[in-house]
C-alpha cells in the first residue's frame, strides 16, 4: 500500500540563535499552509561543442518557505519572525516532513531573512500574516537532512 504524509504532521520551527547557535528550536504551531519552494537557477553553458543547441547547467538552488499565520503578537513564533523582519535580522528555520525528532525525518535547515510579512484583514475572517523566509549569508550554509 502506498504511504503518504499529511501536511499537519510536518514541522516548521525557528531558532533565534540560528542553525549554528546553541539556542532552542521551537515549533511554529501557529503556521498553516506551509509551502517549501525549491527551484533551480540555470546557467547557460553553451559552446561550439554543443553545436546549434543551447546547453544548460544547474547553478544554484533557490530555496524559500512561505506560510500563513494567525495575526497574534502574543504568539512566540509570530513575535520572533516579526522581530527578525523588522530588524532585517537572521533567524534559524527548520522544515521537515514530520517532527524533527522522529526517525527518518527529512527536510532543510537554514539561517534566514524574512522577506515578506504581509498582513491580511478580511471582512469575514480573522487577521492573518503571510510570511516568506529565505536563506541568507552566514557562517552556516543551508543544510539538508534525512535525504
Amino acid at each position: 500500500m502506498p504511504t503518504y504524509r499529511l501536511g499537519r504532521d510536518a514541522e516548521l520551527a525557528y531558532n533565534t540563535d540560528g542553525i549554528g547557535g546553541g539556542g532552542t528550536w521551537v515549533a511554529i504551531t501557529n503556521a498553516k499552509d506551509v509551502t517549501i519552494n525549491g527551484e533551480t537557477v540555470e546557467t547557460d553553458v553553451s559552446m561550439r561543442a554543443t553545436g546549434k543547441f543551447k546547453a544548460t547547467a544547474v547553478a544554484l538552488i533557490d530555496l524559500g518557505v512561505e506560510f500563513e499565520m494567525v495575526w497574534d503578537p502574543d504568539d512566540a513564533g509570530f513575535a520572533a519572525l516579526h522581530a527578525a523582519w523588522l530588524s532585517a535580522g537572521t533567524i534559524g528555520i527548520r522544515v521537515s516532513d514530520r517532527p524533527y525528532t522522529d526517525p527518518g525525518a527529512r527536510g532543510h535547515r537554514f539561517d534566514a531573512v524574512v522577506t515578506n510579512f504581509s498582513k491580511s484583514e478580511p471582512q469575514e475572517g480573522h487577521q492573518t500574516v503571510s510570511v516568506t523566509v529565505k536563506p541568507t549569508l552566514t557562517n552556516n550554509p543551508p543544510e539538508e537532512f534525512g535525504f
